[in-house]
């Protein structure tokens, strides 16, 4: 491992703690860190832990910058929260129940949570009752930005604060077992639970299916163009706040139905080893380092390199085929036209605007250099994926 990853890493693990972080650097690795803090969005967390060496090294204009991003993102995050809660709020006032799930319950298991931000927040509702939730939303202040896939993406614009509604957890078109799963998650929307956070009262999932949420998400990005450390930091958070709680056992069922069981396993090996939780679970010891690599290559959900974001529906399809390469690469490059309709719903009966989307995946993905590092990001993150047992 890097010394910019090392202490990017430490700086979390201080965090995630509450502990001091001792720490001495020059300028190189200052912006070595602060852009790598950037891909993994988690600058404001490793500005808390290193602000000192920072206003030691850096030119006085460049930290002041530095500061005032990191003042401006977490004051922010304290005005989405409070906004997360009115909506609730407002939903349940209506009659309409939500579970929120991700980045705003896993804020309220740090010291600090306004460090740990988010760029929109996610509730589950009931699928008959996603258009009402819509339009109660754009009566209070949203305006509607995409809908697709049963799920609808609205924005505050005076605080400039993103709001996912989803009728599902999961994409339940792939298979039977994906429905299931997600038939098992609408059902908790009946049966929520209180979680106190800095911005008032939210409900959500209750702590074995919030942790399978989270589980399940991790595993959607990762076998796409990927998934970077900060969702890595909530699953040993939310663990370490309730893991009497969980039922492990329930969600490793679930997780194995769709290879995805080695890869949390392996996730937990990775939390223990660096951010010291206790748990009687482990995974795989030998793939956590290039588990561990891939994740801080990665950024985000994978965008912090083009290869990769090229990459992901290769590497989506290698999983869901099973390993099958030939298959997979054809279905990433041109996708049959159910898959297409099933992206892009606009696009359904137009056959013309169809063949030009494939067209135009086929002159994107030959473009200058980009398929040879495409199928180099792809051979790399198969070989990966069997590792991790998410290809038998």
């Amino acid at each position: 491992m890097n010394e910019c990853d090392k202490l990017l890493l430490d700086s979390l693990s201080c965090y995630m703690n509450d502990s001091t972080l001792v720490s001495e650097f020059d300028k190189k690795l200052a912006e070595d860190l602060i852009e790598r803090s950037i891909e993994q969005k988690v600058l404001p967390i490793v500005f808390l832990k290193n602000s000192s060496v920072f206003q030691k090294v850096l030119e006085p204009m460049a930290f002041m910058k530095l500061k005032t991003e990191v003042l401006f993102s977490t004051s922010a995050q304290i005005q989405r929260s409070a906004e997360l809660v009115r909506v609730v709020n407002i939903l349940r006032n209506n009659g309409i129940g939500s579970i929120v799930f991700k980045g705003a319950v896993c804020r309220a298991m740090y010291t600090l949570p306004e460090y740990r931000i988010s760029s929109d927040e996610d509730l589950l509702v009931s699928k008959y009752n996603l258009e009402m939730a819509s339009q109660i939303l754009l009566d209070n202040g949203y305006r509607l930005l995409d809908s697709k896939n049963g799920e609808m993406k609205l924005i505050n614009t005076v605080l400039n604060s993103i709001l996912e509604l989803h009728s599902s957890l999961i994409d339940e078109s792939g298979s039977d077992k994906l429905a299931e799963i997600g038939m098992l998650f609408a059902s908790q929307i009946n049966y929520p639970i209180a979680v106190n956070t800095e911005g008032g009262e939210i409900y959500t999932f209750s702590p074995t299916y919030g942790f399978l949420s989270l589980c399940i998400h991790f595993f959607n990005h990762f076998v796409r163009g990927g998934i970077g450390i900060r969702p890595v930091m909530d699953i040993a958070c939310f663990i370490k706040t309730y893991k009497d709680n969980i039922d492990f056992e329930q969600c490793f069922s679930v997780l194995k139905s769709i290879n995805a069981e080695m890869l949390i396993l392996t996730v937990i090996s990775l939390c223990k080893r660096y951010f010291g939780i206790d748990c009687d679970y482990s995974g795989n010891e030998n793939v956590v380092d290039n588990l561990l690599i891939d994740i801080m290559d990665a950024g985000v959900y994978g965008t912090a390199d083009e290869s990769r974001l090229h990459s992901a529906g290769v590497t989506r399809s290698l999983a869901r085929d099973n390993g099958s390469v030939i298959g997979s690469v054809f279905s990433a490059i041109i996708p049959s036209k159910k898959k297409i309709i099933s992206e892009h719903p606009e696009l359904k009966e137009k056959n013309g605007e169809i063949n030009k989307y494939r067209i135009k995946r086929i002159l994107n993905f030959a473009e200058k250099k980009g398929k040879l590092d495409v199928l180099k990001s792809t051979g790399k993150r198969n070989k990966l994926l069997k590792e991790l047992e998410v290809i038998k």
